[in-house]
This record gives structure tokens, C-alpha cells and sequence, in this order.
């Protein structure tokens, strides 16, 4: 699977909690446009797609949104 381009005004965290759902099979997309974040399926692959305009804060209250449900318990740090 691919690595997401994360915009490098995100923090270490956030880099590391998508690299850790993309190692779970969750594909996250940072995309700039008039949308809310959220999954997505497309052709049966679910996709975090998140919106660039968000900041750290926002950005981290998502993730740790969607984490429990493709992260299992025994790999949170």
C-alpha cells in the first residue's frame, strides 16, 4: 500500500497515528475542498480522507475518532 503525503505543517503525531492506520489497511488522504472529513468507501476500500484546511487539533480529534475501529487495543501506544 501506498504512504499518505502528510503536509508537513502537521505534528509527529499526527504522522505517526496515519502511518500506524495505514499499517492496519486504513489508506488516509489529505485533500484540500469544501467537504467534511471522514471514511469513504470506494470500490469496497474504506478511505480516511481528511481536509487540509484543518489544523493539528482538528486533525488529531479525527484520528483518534476513527483509530478504535482499525487500530487494535493492543497495538495503541
Amino acid at each position: 500500500m501506498k504512504s499518505s503525503r502528510i503536509p508537513t505543517k502537521y505534528s509527529d503525531k499526527i504522522t505517526q497515528t496515519v502511518r500506524q492506520l495505514e499499517t492496519n489497511g486504513l489508506i488516509v488522504r489529505f485533500e484540500q475542498g469544501n467537504f467534511h472529513s471522514g471514511i469513504c468507501v470506494v470500490s469496497g476500500e474504506s478511505i480516511l480522507m481528511l481536509n487540509k484546511k484543518l489544523d493539528n487539533t482538528q486533525i488529531l480529534n479525527l484520528l483518534e475518532h476513527h483509530v478504535k475501529n482499525y487500530i487494535p487495543t493492543s497495538e495503541l501506544a
